[in-house]
């Protein structure tokens, strides 16, 4: 967690790895309280769909952003990458 706390804002989604047993697994929930907590802007979000309406609406020119994940993902670069471009297209 003290990794995230240097972001200017956190998006946490849910932990989908069934093999480790539930105590052991990660609680986005948790991580997001101790961030903001901490002073660090942090939200969880429940589905791709949301993490992706969250980003390409908030994200402004220069801004820097990471996605982290150990799969697929729901193909969250691409529709977030596709998003983002949407945003920057004159109307």
């Amino acid at each position: 967690m003290s990794a995230l706390r240097y972001a200017d804002e956190v998006v946490l989604a849910p932990v989908f790895r069934m093999t480790v047993p539930e105590q052991r697994r990660l609680s986005p929930e948790r991580v997001v309280a101790e961030l903001n907590a901490a002073g660090t802007h942090a939200r969880y979000a429940p589905t791709t769909g949301a993490i992706v309406d969250i980003v390409s609406g908030e994200a402004q020119a220069g801004d820097l952003v990471v996605v982290m994940s150990n799969g697929a993902f729901d193909a969250v670069h691409e529709k977030l990458l596709a998003a983002l471009a949407q945003q920057t297209r004159p109307a």
